[in-house]
Protein backbone atom coordinates (compact mmCIF):
# COMPACT_ATOMS: atom_id res chain seq x y z
CA UNK A 1 0.00 0.00 0.00
CA UNK A 2 2.86 2.38 0.84
CA UNK A 3 4.61 1.51 -2.42
CA UNK A 4 1.40 2.11 -4.36
CA UNK A 5 0.89 5.51 -2.78
CA UNK A 6 4.48 6.51 -3.58
CA UNK A 7 4.10 5.40 -7.21
CA UNK A 8 0.73 7.07 -7.74
CA UNK A 9 1.90 10.31 -6.11
CA UNK A 10 4.93 10.32 -8.46
CA UNK A 11 7.36 10.02 -5.56
CA UNK A 12 8.62 6.70 -6.97
CA UNK A 13 8.75 5.40 -10.53
CA UNK A 14 6.77 2.23 -11.26
CA UNK A 15 9.12 -0.74 -11.10
CA UNK A 16 11.87 1.51 -9.76
CA UNK A 17 14.47 0.71 -7.15
CA UNK A 18 14.25 1.20 -3.42
CA UNK A 19 10.52 0.72 -2.95
CA UNK A 20 9.29 -0.21 0.55
CA UNK A 21 8.24 -3.67 -0.69
CA UNK A 22 11.73 -4.32 -2.08
CA UNK A 23 13.32 -3.19 1.19
CA UNK A 24 10.95 -5.45 3.13
CA UNK A 25 11.86 -8.45 0.98
CA UNK A 26 15.58 -7.62 1.28
CA UNK A 27 15.25 -7.76 5.07
CA UNK A 28 12.99 -10.80 5.18
CA UNK A 29 14.77 -13.01 2.62
CA UNK A 30 18.01 -13.56 4.61
CA UNK A 31 15.97 -14.41 7.70
CA UNK A 32 13.86 -16.92 5.78
CA UNK A 33 16.91 -18.34 4.03
CA UNK A 34 18.91 -19.07 7.17
CA UNK A 35 15.80 -20.43 8.88
CA UNK A 36 14.65 -22.70 6.07
CA UNK A 37 17.37 -23.28 3.48
CA UNK A 38 18.18 -26.76 4.74
CA UNK A 39 14.58 -27.93 4.77
CA UNK A 40 13.44 -26.61 1.37
CA UNK A 41 12.74 -29.34 -1.18
CA UNK A 42 15.29 -29.27 -4.06
CA UNK A 43 12.54 -29.02 -6.70
CA UNK A 44 11.69 -25.51 -5.48
CA UNK A 45 15.21 -24.38 -6.41
CA UNK A 46 14.78 -25.14 -10.14
CA UNK A 47 12.92 -21.97 -11.09
CA UNK A 48 15.08 -19.47 -9.12
CA UNK A 49 18.31 -21.07 -10.37
CA UNK A 50 17.04 -20.96 -13.95
CA UNK A 51 16.13 -17.27 -13.65
CA UNK A 52 19.49 -16.38 -12.12
CA UNK A 53 21.30 -18.34 -14.83
CA UNK A 54 19.45 -16.55 -17.65
CA UNK A 55 20.00 -13.08 -16.18
CA UNK A 56 23.69 -13.79 -15.52
CA UNK A 57 24.28 -15.08 -19.06
CA UNK A 58 22.49 -12.14 -20.67
CA UNK A 59 24.54 -9.58 -18.77
CA UNK A 60 27.48 -10.53 -21.01
CA UNK A 61 25.43 -9.57 -24.06
CA UNK A 62 23.67 -6.36 -23.02
CA UNK A 63 26.47 -5.36 -20.59
CA UNK A 64 24.05 -3.28 -18.56
CA UNK A 65 24.14 -3.31 -14.77
CA UNK A 66 20.69 -1.64 -14.76
CA UNK A 67 19.18 -4.45 -16.85
CA UNK A 68 20.81 -7.06 -14.62
CA UNK A 69 19.47 -5.32 -11.52
CA UNK A 70 15.89 -5.55 -12.81
CA UNK A 71 16.39 -9.26 -13.41
CA UNK A 72 17.77 -9.75 -9.90
CA UNK A 73 14.72 -7.97 -8.44
CA UNK A 74 12.42 -10.42 -10.23
CA UNK A 75 14.67 -13.28 -9.13
CA UNK A 76 14.32 -12.11 -5.52
CA UNK A 77 10.53 -12.19 -5.84
CA UNK A 78 10.58 -15.83 -6.90
CA UNK A 79 13.00 -16.69 -4.10
CA UNK A 80 10.64 -14.89 -1.73
CA UNK A 81 7.71 -16.98 -3.01
CA UNK A 82 9.59 -20.26 -2.45
CA UNK A 83 10.98 -19.37 0.96
CA UNK A 84 7.70 -17.94 2.24
CA UNK A 85 5.92 -21.11 1.14
CA UNK A 86 8.47 -23.23 3.02
CA UNK A 87 8.06 -21.07 6.13
CA UNK A 88 4.25 -21.35 6.05
CA UNK A 89 4.51 -25.11 5.67
CA UNK A 90 6.68 -25.18 8.79
CA UNK A 91 3.95 -23.28 10.62
CA UNK A 92 1.37 -25.79 9.46
CA UNK A 93 3.54 -28.67 10.63
CA UNK A 94 3.84 -26.95 14.01
CA UNK A 95 0.03 -26.89 14.30
CA UNK A 96 0.02 -23.09 13.96
CA UNK A 97 -2.35 -22.89 11.00
CA UNK A 98 -4.65 -20.61 12.98
CA UNK A 99 -1.99 -17.87 12.84
CA UNK A 100 -1.98 -18.01 9.04
CA UNK A 101 -5.78 -17.92 8.83
CA UNK A 102 -5.88 -14.88 11.11
CA UNK A 103 -3.13 -13.22 9.06
CA UNK A 104 -5.17 -13.76 5.88
CA UNK A 105 -8.30 -12.37 7.51
CA UNK A 106 -6.51 -9.36 9.03
CA UNK A 107 -4.80 -8.64 5.71
CA UNK A 108 -8.15 -8.62 3.90
CA UNK A 109 -9.74 -6.46 6.61
CA UNK A 110 -6.89 -3.93 6.51
CA UNK A 111 -6.94 -3.64 2.72
CA UNK A 112 -10.74 -3.45 2.66
CA UNK A 113 -10.93 -0.75 5.34
CA UNK A 114 -8.32 1.33 3.51
CA UNK A 115 -10.45 1.11 0.35
CA UNK A 116 -13.63 2.03 2.21
CA UNK A 117 -11.86 5.00 3.82
CA UNK A 118 -10.45 6.13 0.46
CA UNK A 119 -13.89 5.82 -1.15
CA UNK A 120 -15.74 7.72 1.58
CA UNK A 121 -13.18 10.51 1.91
CA UNK A 122 -12.40 10.62 -1.83
CA UNK A 123 -8.68 10.61 -1.02
CA UNK A 124 -7.77 7.47 -2.96
CA UNK A 125 -6.82 7.05 -6.60
CA UNK A 126 -9.37 6.17 -9.26
CA UNK A 127 -9.12 2.66 -10.70
CA UNK A 128 -9.27 3.87 -14.30
CA UNK A 129 -8.70 7.59 -13.87
CA UNK A 130 -12.38 8.39 -14.34
CA UNK A 131 -15.82 6.94 -13.55
CA UNK A 132 -16.77 4.63 -10.72
CA UNK A 133 -14.11 2.66 -8.88
CA UNK A 134 -11.23 3.30 -6.50
CA UNK A 135 -8.01 1.41 -5.92
CA UNK A 136 -7.36 3.39 -2.76
CA UNK A 137 -3.65 3.84 -2.21
CA UNK A 138 -2.54 0.82 -4.26
CA UNK A 139 -0.72 1.05 -7.58
CA UNK A 140 -2.69 -1.60 -9.49
CA UNK A 141 -6.47 -1.93 -9.48
CA UNK A 142 -6.34 -5.24 -11.38
CA UNK A 143 -3.81 -6.75 -8.99
CA UNK A 144 -5.78 -5.49 -6.00
CA UNK A 145 -9.06 -6.90 -7.33
CA UNK A 146 -7.49 -10.32 -7.85
CA UNK A 147 -5.89 -10.28 -4.40
CA UNK A 148 -9.07 -9.32 -2.55
CA UNK A 149 -11.26 -11.64 -4.59
CA UNK A 150 -9.09 -14.74 -4.21
CA UNK A 151 -8.35 -14.02 -0.54
CA UNK A 152 -12.06 -13.71 0.21
CA UNK A 153 -12.79 -16.95 -1.65
CA UNK A 154 -10.11 -18.73 0.38
CA UNK A 155 -11.52 -17.34 3.63
CA UNK A 156 -14.94 -18.53 2.52
CA UNK A 157 -13.55 -22.02 1.94
CA UNK A 158 -11.73 -22.01 5.28
CA UNK A 159 -14.96 -21.04 7.03
CA UNK A 160 -17.28 -23.51 5.35
CA UNK A 161 -14.77 -26.37 5.41
CA UNK A 162 -14.69 -26.01 9.19
CA UNK A 163 -10.96 -25.16 9.29
CA UNK A 164 -11.67 -21.92 11.13
CA UNK A 165 -15.01 -20.26 11.85
CA UNK A 166 -13.71 -17.54 14.14
CA UNK A 167 -14.64 -13.87 14.17
CA UNK A 168 -11.57 -12.80 12.16
CA UNK A 169 -12.55 -15.00 9.24
CA UNK A 170 -16.20 -13.91 9.29
CA UNK A 171 -15.32 -10.22 9.38
CA UNK A 172 -12.70 -10.75 6.67
CA UNK A 173 -15.30 -12.30 4.35
CA UNK A 174 -17.75 -9.44 4.94
CA UNK A 175 -15.31 -6.57 4.42
CA UNK A 176 -13.54 -8.37 1.60
CA UNK A 177 -16.77 -8.68 -0.38
CA UNK A 178 -17.70 -5.06 0.33
CA UNK A 179 -14.34 -3.73 -0.84
CA UNK A 180 -14.21 -5.86 -4.00
CA UNK A 181 -17.12 -4.00 -5.53
CA UNK A 182 -15.61 -0.59 -4.69
CA UNK A 183 -12.72 -1.30 -7.08
CA UNK A 184 -15.06 -1.32 -10.07
CA UNK A 185 -12.85 -3.33 -12.46
CA UNK A 186 -13.98 -6.29 -14.58
CA UNK A 187 -11.91 -8.65 -12.45
CA UNK A 188 -13.34 -7.25 -9.22
CA UNK A 189 -16.96 -7.49 -10.37
CA UNK A 190 -16.41 -11.03 -11.64
CA UNK A 191 -14.75 -12.24 -8.44
CA UNK A 192 -17.31 -10.44 -6.29
CA UNK A 193 -20.08 -12.29 -8.10
CA UNK A 194 -18.24 -15.58 -7.66
CA UNK A 195 -17.88 -14.94 -3.91
CA UNK A 196 -21.64 -14.39 -3.55
CA UNK A 197 -22.55 -17.42 -5.65
CA UNK A 198 -20.02 -19.56 -3.79
CA UNK A 199 -21.48 -18.55 -0.44
CA UNK A 200 -24.95 -19.68 -1.39
CA UNK A 201 -23.63 -22.80 -3.13
CA UNK A 202 -21.91 -23.80 0.09
CA UNK A 203 -24.93 -23.26 2.28
CA UNK A 204 -28.18 -22.74 0.42
CA UNK A 205 -27.90 -24.23 -3.05
CA UNK A 206 -31.64 -24.89 -3.38
CA UNK A 207 -32.52 -21.42 -2.10
CA UNK A 208 -30.06 -19.83 -4.51
CA UNK A 209 -31.35 -21.77 -7.50
CA UNK A 210 -35.09 -21.39 -7.01
CA UNK A 211 -35.46 -18.16 -5.02
CA UNK A 212 -32.43 -15.89 -5.16
CA UNK A 213 -31.67 -16.11 -8.88
CA UNK A 214 -35.23 -15.18 -9.98
CA UNK A 215 -35.26 -12.25 -7.52
CA UNK A 216 -31.90 -10.94 -8.73
CA UNK A 217 -32.87 -11.43 -12.37
CA UNK A 218 -36.12 -9.50 -11.87
CA UNK A 219 -34.29 -6.73 -9.99
CA UNK A 220 -31.81 -6.31 -12.85
CA UNK A 221 -34.65 -6.07 -15.37
CA UNK A 222 -36.54 -3.44 -13.35
CA UNK A 223 -33.65 -1.33 -12.06
CA UNK A 224 -30.73 -2.27 -14.28
CA UNK A 225 -30.72 1.13 -15.96
CA UNK A 226 -30.06 2.89 -12.66
CA UNK A 227 -26.99 0.74 -12.02
CA UNK A 228 -25.16 2.09 -15.06
CA UNK A 229 -23.04 4.45 -12.97
CA UNK A 230 -21.38 1.46 -11.30
CA UNK A 231 -20.43 0.01 -14.69
CA UNK A 232 -19.80 3.22 -16.63
CA UNK A 233 -16.12 2.52 -17.30
CA UNK A 234 -16.71 -1.12 -18.19
CA UNK A 235 -19.62 -0.25 -20.52
CA UNK A 236 -17.60 2.53 -22.14
CA UNK A 237 -14.66 0.19 -22.75
CA UNK A 238 -16.97 -2.46 -24.16
CA UNK A 239 -18.54 0.02 -26.58
CA UNK A 240 -15.16 1.33 -27.71
CA UNK A 241 -13.54 -2.10 -28.14
CA UNK A 242 -13.41 -3.39 -31.75
CA UNK A 243 -14.07 -6.98 -30.63
CA UNK A 244 -14.81 -9.04 -27.53
CA UNK A 245 -11.24 -10.34 -27.21
CA UNK A 246 -9.88 -6.81 -27.00
CA UNK A 247 -12.49 -5.97 -24.35
CA UNK A 248 -11.74 -9.03 -22.20
CA UNK A 249 -7.96 -8.60 -22.41
CA UNK A 250 -8.13 -4.78 -22.12
CA UNK A 251 -6.11 -4.49 -25.32
CA UNK A 252 -3.33 -6.85 -24.23
CA UNK A 253 -3.84 -8.92 -27.39
CA UNK A 254 -2.76 -5.86 -29.37
CA UNK A 255 0.23 -5.39 -27.05
CA UNK A 256 1.29 -8.98 -27.70
CA UNK A 257 0.88 -8.62 -31.48
CA UNK A 258 2.99 -5.45 -31.56
CA UNK A 259 5.58 -7.04 -29.27
CA UNK A 260 5.72 -10.13 -31.50
CA UNK A 261 6.43 -7.95 -34.55
CA UNK A 262 9.27 -6.20 -32.68
CA UNK A 263 10.58 -9.55 -31.42
CA UNK A 264 10.61 -11.16 -34.86
CA UNK A 265 12.08 -7.99 -36.36
CA UNK A 266 15.12 -8.46 -34.11
CA UNK A 267 15.84 -11.82 -35.83
CA UNK A 268 15.91 -13.93 -32.66
CA UNK A 269 17.98 -17.10 -32.77
CA UNK A 270 17.11 -20.56 -31.52
CA UNK A 271 18.63 -19.82 -28.10
CA UNK A 272 16.41 -16.75 -27.77
CA UNK A 273 13.33 -18.89 -28.39
CA UNK A 274 14.60 -21.40 -25.87
CA UNK A 275 15.93 -19.11 -23.11
CA UNK A 276 14.45 -15.67 -23.89
CA UNK A 277 16.20 -12.31 -23.71
CA UNK A 278 16.12 -11.67 -19.98
CA UNK A 279 13.78 -9.70 -17.75
CA UNK A 280 14.79 -6.20 -18.86
CA UNK A 281 15.15 -6.67 -22.63
CA UNK A 282 12.14 -8.97 -23.11
CA UNK A 283 10.84 -8.67 -26.69
CA UNK A 284 13.10 -5.75 -27.64
CA UNK A 285 16.63 -5.40 -28.90
CA UNK A 286 18.73 -4.79 -25.79
CA UNK A 287 20.71 -1.95 -27.37
CA UNK A 288 17.51 0.00 -28.08
CA UNK A 289 15.85 -0.38 -24.66
CA UNK A 290 15.59 2.98 -22.89
CA UNK A 291 13.12 2.05 -20.12
CA UNK A 292 11.65 -1.08 -18.55
CA UNK A 293 8.20 -2.18 -19.73
CA UNK A 294 5.97 -5.26 -19.60
CA UNK A 295 2.98 -6.54 -21.58
CA UNK A 296 0.91 -7.09 -18.39
CA UNK A 297 0.47 -10.74 -19.33
CA UNK A 298 2.61 -13.14 -17.33
CA UNK A 299 2.49 -15.79 -20.06
CA UNK A 300 3.63 -13.39 -22.79
CA UNK A 301 6.22 -11.72 -20.57
CA UNK A 302 7.73 -15.02 -19.46
CA UNK A 303 7.99 -16.22 -23.06
CA UNK A 304 9.86 -13.13 -24.21
CA UNK A 305 11.97 -12.92 -21.04
CA UNK A 306 12.76 -16.60 -20.41
CA UNK A 307 11.77 -18.44 -23.58
CA UNK A 308 10.05 -21.77 -24.02
CA UNK A 309 11.82 -23.27 -21.00
CA UNK A 310 10.45 -20.47 -18.81
CA UNK A 311 6.95 -21.06 -20.22
CA UNK A 312 7.23 -24.79 -19.47
CA UNK A 313 8.25 -24.08 -15.86
CA UNK A 314 5.43 -21.54 -15.57
CA UNK A 315 2.81 -24.02 -16.80
CA UNK A 316 4.27 -26.82 -14.70
CA UNK A 317 3.89 -24.77 -11.52
CA UNK A 318 0.21 -24.05 -12.09
CA UNK A 319 -0.79 -27.36 -13.67
CA UNK A 320 0.80 -29.33 -10.82
CA UNK A 321 -1.64 -27.82 -8.31
CA UNK A 322 -4.59 -28.10 -10.72
CA UNK A 323 -3.88 -31.83 -10.98
CA UNK A 324 -3.35 -32.14 -7.23
CA UNK A 325 -6.60 -30.39 -6.29
CA UNK A 326 -8.58 -32.31 -8.89
CA UNK A 327 -7.24 -35.72 -7.91
CA UNK A 328 -7.96 -35.03 -4.23
CA UNK A 329 -11.49 -33.87 -5.15
CA UNK A 330 -10.91 -30.32 -3.88
CA UNK A 331 -12.85 -28.92 -6.80
CA UNK A 332 -13.52 -25.49 -5.32
CA UNK A 333 -9.81 -24.88 -4.64
CA UNK A 334 -9.04 -26.16 -8.12
CA UNK A 335 -11.51 -23.63 -9.54
CA UNK A 336 -10.02 -20.74 -7.54
CA UNK A 337 -6.49 -21.78 -8.57
CA UNK A 338 -7.61 -21.78 -12.22
CA UNK A 339 -8.93 -18.24 -11.72
CA UNK A 340 -5.48 -17.17 -10.51
CA UNK A 341 -3.79 -18.97 -13.40
CA UNK A 342 -6.18 -17.49 -15.98
CA UNK A 343 -5.71 -13.96 -14.67
CA UNK A 344 -1.94 -14.44 -14.54
CA UNK A 345 -1.73 -15.73 -18.11
CA UNK A 346 -4.06 -13.14 -19.66
CA UNK A 347 -3.97 -10.05 -17.44
CA UNK A 348 -0.74 -10.46 -15.44
CA UNK A 349 -0.33 -8.78 -12.04
CA UNK A 350 0.64 -12.07 -10.38
CA UNK A 351 4.24 -13.12 -11.04
CA UNK A 352 5.41 -9.49 -10.98
CA UNK A 353 3.22 -8.34 -8.10
CA UNK A 354 4.69 -8.80 -4.64
CA UNK A 355 1.29 -8.71 -2.93
CA UNK A 356 -0.11 -11.46 -5.15
CA UNK A 357 3.07 -13.52 -4.90
CA UNK A 358 2.52 -13.51 -1.14
CA UNK A 359 -1.05 -14.65 -1.74
CA UNK A 360 0.21 -17.47 -3.97
CA UNK A 361 2.59 -18.64 -1.25
CA UNK A 362 -0.30 -18.67 1.22
CA UNK A 363 -2.48 -20.51 -1.31
CA UNK A 364 -0.01 -23.32 -2.05
CA UNK A 365 0.85 -23.66 1.65
CA UNK A 366 -2.88 -23.87 2.39
CA UNK A 367 -3.06 -26.61 -0.25
CA UNK A 368 -0.34 -28.50 1.60
CA UNK A 369 -2.27 -28.16 4.86
CA UNK A 370 -5.61 -29.26 3.40
CA UNK A 371 -4.13 -32.22 1.55
CA UNK A 372 -2.32 -33.62 4.59
CA UNK A 373 -3.50 -35.41 7.69
CA UNK A 374 -4.02 -32.10 9.52
CA UNK A 375 -6.85 -31.08 7.21
CA UNK A 376 -9.60 -32.73 9.22
CA UNK A 377 -8.95 -30.60 12.28
CA UNK A 378 -10.67 -27.34 13.13
CA UNK A 379 -8.09 -24.66 13.85
CA UNK A 380 -9.27 -21.96 16.22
Amino acid sequence: MVTGWLVLSSSLTEGGFGSPSQIFRAILLPLLFFRLAVGVRPVWAILPIFLLFIETVHVFFHQSLLAYSYGIIFFSRIIYLCMLYAFLVELYKSRMAGIIFKYMACSVILIALSLVFAFITDTGFSTYGWGFGTKGYFASGNGLGLNLGVSTLLLLYIFHAGLNNGLYVRVGIFFGLLAIFLIGSKTAWLLGGIVIISYFCFRYFGFMLFVLFPIVFGFLILFGGKLNRFFDVIVSRYNSSPDFLTFITSGRNDYFYDAWLVYMGSSPGFLNFLFGKGFYCSFRVCDSVVFFDTLESDLADIFFMYGLIGVCLYFSFFIYFVFLFFMRKKYFLCFVWLLVFGHSAVAGHVMQNGMNLTLMAVFVALAYFILTSFSDETIK
